[in-house]
């Protein structure tokens, strides 16, 4: 259809000078059109542009943070069959952020995607097949869909297999080596919970020779990368306390940034 075409082209072309002009850092009016641009293209109805306008209310990009406003640009988007945008949609239902948290719905999204192969979705929905309480709990699956992510290079499905080795959880052996090999690929790769959960290892002693120094250093680059847990564990380290219990109690809060 050569109108439906033609509207296309338009509005990538509004998509792609709104963002030139949006990150020219010229002029305050400059980014002001260029928002407007990109406003326009999506509501014309432009898959990619409405993606993007909704990410820019995620993040309050030129303008107040809004998460539901967001949430629904993005879906429009997915819905379209954008799917940038329908892992991103899944992870907001997974995590409650900007609609109405569903594991079944964040399963919906994302499990298309993961059967194509896109890691991030491979992760969260071993995530959900493990610990949703929304959804039957299908340990095997989880560790499927966990490797299958790893395997890729993917940090927080990497962070999760450290965990399951460290607990000996979805009929893997208790292996704390294993676990400390995961846990430094995720932290290699920036994630905040491996940086922590390497650290946890180096602070009791586990799958590798107790060493607070190198604790100390991983927590506090996890702090620096958001984990709150770190900055509160840190003072323990370097007090040379016995560390708490293991956990993976803020791993979802780097799934969507």
């Amino acid at each position: 259809d050569l109108p439906l075409v033609a509207a296309s082209c338009h509005s990538s072309a509004e998509l792609e000078l709104g963002y030139t002009l949006l990150n020219s850092g010229e002029t305050p009016e400059s980014a002001n059109e260029g928002c407007a641009l990109i406003q326009k293209a999506a509501e014309s109805g432009y898959p990619q542009a409405q993606l993007w306008f909704g990410m820019m209310h995620y993040s309050g990009e030129r303008g107040g943070k809004d998460e539901k406003l967001a949430a629904t640009w993005i879906q429009k988007a997915a819905e379209q069959g954008l799917p940038q945008a329908q892992e991103i949609i899944g992870s907001l239902y997974l995590t409650g952020r900007g609609v109405r948290q569903s594991d079944s719905d964040a399963a919906k999204w994302l499990k298309p995607l993961a059967e194509q192969g896109w890691p991030q979705a491979q992760a969260l929905l071993g995530h959900l097949l493990f610990n949703a309480p929304g959804l039957r709990k299908d340990e095997s699956e989880a560790l499927k869909w966990f490797g299958k992510a790893a395997n890729q290079g993917n940090a927080f499905a990497e962070t999760y297999m450290g965990f399951l080795f460290a607990q000996g959880l979805c009929g893997l052996p208790h292996d704390d080596e294993e676990a400390v090999r995961w846990y430094r690929k995720a932290a290699g790769k920036g994630d905040p919970s491996g940086m922590r959960l390497l650290g946890y290892m180096h602070w009791a002693g586990r799958g590798t020779p107790q060493n607070l120094t190198e604790a100390a250093k991983w927590y506090e680059r996890a702090a620096a990368n958001g984990s709150l847990e770190a900055a509160a564990e840190l003072p323990g380290i370097k007090a040379g306390k016995t560390p708490p219990d293991e956990d993976t109690g803020e791993l979802l809060d780097f799934v969507v940034g």
